[in-house]
């Protein structure tokens, strides 16, 4: 289990037990922040891979 697992499945049990909207509110985003900035990091990795692999770019 990744670190970001660990913290999206923490984040998601405070969500659940949070009874007050404002709160689940700002949880969520905070949720889809991180899955978000994940998909960048993935997308740019693979654009670095990418790019060291071209032999255009040597």
């Amino acid at each position: 289990m990744t670190r970001l697992d660990t913290l999206l499945e923490q984040l998601t049990k405070a969500q659940n037990e949070c009874k007050e909207y404002q709160q689940r509110a700002v949880i969520k985003a905070v949720v889809d922040m991180l899955i978000q900035q994940e998909q960048r990091i993935e997308q740019l990795e693979g654009e670095i891979d990418g790019t060291l692999w071209s032999p255009q770019q040597w």
